[in-house]
């Protein structure tokens, strides 16, 4: 991990360099490049017949949690800090994302860890396969980067239904408004018992999870937007890798203007009891910029001037999830947040109240992020 870095580093620095000394179009003995550095670093050949980026992502977070009124952690620590390369030759492409490191406060950490490393096939007309590890095409907020959420963190149904990155293979394609995806992951044949993994018996083990989602967009223009989707995970009730054993999600978004909302229902069984959760977000633009969308996914505001956009946000969330602190339980949450963009970096701060149903239990967390994203 350390020589990947200072090799990256290096490129990073030499090209950067380069394009300091030169104008933006680079020439040389084969093909001419284009060298890009207007986000992140990106070089491609005059023709588009291959590409090569690098990238990455720094947030920093400041986080106070009280717990049932007794402060249980006030720090400052790294959310994430990632850095990639992708590119393409042909039909095929790459990615390869690694974490640098990831944490969520006192209580989750995580580092030094692979985050996507994939090969694509882009020759269909119909569709992409990729083969490797990604995300499992499930959950409009978990598709959406973390980079890109309105709130600082995904909501607790998202954290507690997806199955995250796995590695498998996929298929996913768009035609006009509508989009598709199926893929085939791998699912743990071991179960979590006190603390140790432990191999399933034979008759036992889930070898494979399938994982499918589609959307449409019956209003999908500049500032207006409509948005419908559906999903499902078909995975074994001992797959740790997924969590929850047959879970189906519908969801919605919306954009008008500068206010954008999206909601999404989840249900699933979870030790053999059936739960399911919900939430609905919304947010306001004040300087009115409209939340950019495209194939099924929500992007990051863009200032439309050099001083800025402000996003108000807002979000409430009910029923069974992963709500930080108090784990995976029966609970509601209620968020505001307020939202700065200018040019790569971003400013945001949530409060979020979560009070759990079956106890007396409730914990305030407030959190300030600064975000650097060069990609």
């Amino acid at each position: 991990m350390k020589f990947l870095l200072k090799l990256t580093s290096a490129i990073t620095l030499a090209v950067a360099v380069a394009a300091q000394a030169n104008a933006e179009l680079v020439t040389s003995s084969g093909d001419e490049l284009v060298l890009s550095t207007n986000s992140g670093l990106k070089v491609k050949t005059a023709n588009g017949e291959k590409s090569f980026q690098i990238g990455g992502r720094i947030q920093w977070d400041y986080a106070d949690i009280d717990l049932n009124d007794n402060n249980i952690l006030k720090d400052t620590y790294i959310r994430r800090a990632r850095i990639f390369t992708k590119g393409h030759s042909g039909d095929w492409a790459y990615k390869a994302q690694f974490n640098l490191d990831d944490e969520r406060g006192a209580v989750k950490r995580k580092g030094g860890t692979v985050e996507d490393l994939y090969i694509r096939y882009t020759g269909f007309n119909f569709a992409d396969i990729t083969v490797g590890k990604q995300k499992a095409p499930f959950g409009l907020e978990e598709l959406t980067s973390s980079k890109d959420i309105s709130s600082l963190e995904r909501s607790a149904s998202t954290n507690l239904f997806v199955g995250g990155r796995q590695t498998g293979i996929q298929l996913t394609g768009n035609i006009d408004n509508f989009t598709y995806s199926f893929g085939v992951f791998e699912a743990n044949e071991e179960v979590l018992e006190d603390g140790v993994l432990t191999d399933l018996p034979d008759d036992d083990a889930k070898n494979f999870a399938y994982v499918g989602r589609a959307t449409f967009a019956p209003i999908n223009k500049e500032g207006k937007v409509l948005h419908l989707g559906a999903g499902f995970i078909a995975a074994g009730e001992n797959s740790q890798n997924f969590g929850l054993k047959d879970v189906y999600n519908l969801e919605a978004g919306g954009v008008s203007g500068p206010f954008h909302v999206q909601a999404e229902f989840f249900e699933g069984e979870l030790a053999g009891q059936d739960v399911d959760s919900y939430y609905i977000q919304a947010g306001w633009i004040l300087t009115g910029e409209s939340r950019p969308y495209s194939k099924g996914k929500f992007k990051r505001v863009k200032p439309k001037a050099g001083e800025g956009a402000w996003e108000v946000v807002t979000r409430y969330n009910d029923g069974t999830g992963d709500f930080e602190e108090l784990g995976e339980i029966d609970a509601k949450s209620y968020l505001v947040g307020l939202n700065y963009y200018q040019g790569n970096v971003r400013l945001g701060a949530n409060f979020t109240s979560i009070e759990e149903d079956t106890t007396d239990n409730d914990v305030d967390i407030f959190q300030i992020r600064i975000q650097y994203v060069y990609d």
